[in-house]
């Protein structure tokens, strides 16, 4: 419902989705049965589908772990060539794309455009809270209660979020 009301007001939205939102059953199946032998996809195969009122695309891609995605920018045949490199884990789940790579520590493949564009930018909020953790602005409330609690979180979110976009460049 969110994304299809942003994508009405003209905004443009990706996200990952988890099986309890409202998308699409088949594809929470897939979700549900890909750590197992039985329903393990082989590595990078896409599966795309509309809402009945064509405003957002559903799409389910296999990485290491199946991944669901709602977005109202991306079709799910758009590619982009990304290097990357072969996973250390041995978990079942990442079998797949350990056949894929084979003996080749690195491999450049074509990948899904909102997955890559989407691992670029996910990092935003961990890194926040990281810095966050790193430099808590730990002070004492005395008075104020839930107030005060609020504005000196609400203060560090500030903060914290400036220092990132001058980071990345000039804010707008």
């Amino acid at each position: 419902d969110l994304f299809r009301r942003l994508r009405q007001r003209g905004h443009g939205a990706t996200g990952t989705a988890r099986k309890n939102c409202g998308i699409y059953k088949p594809l929470v199946k897939l979700k549900a049965i890909d750590n197992t032998a039985a329903g393990s996809l082989e590595f990078n195969v896409v599966k795309a589908i509309p809402t009945a009122d064509n405003k957002v695309n559903q799409i389910a891609w296999k990485d290491n772990a199946l991944v669901l995605f709602l977005t109202t920018v991306f079709k799910g045949n758009e590619r982009l060539d990304c290097i990357r490199k072969k996973p250390t884990t041995d978990q079942m789940q990442a079998r797949p794309i350990q056949r894929f790579f084979g003996d080749d520590p690195v491999k450049q493949v074509s990948i899904q455009s909102i997955a890559a564009i989407y691992n670029n930018e996910m990092n935003a909020v961990d890194r926040g809270d990281q810095i966050r953790a790193y430099w808590g602005l730990d002070r004492r409330v005395r008075r104020g209660g839930w107030k005060a609690l609020a504005w000196d979180f609400l203060l560090e979110i500030a903060l914290v979020n400036s220092f990132i976009l001058q980071q990345r460049g000039q804010p707008r």
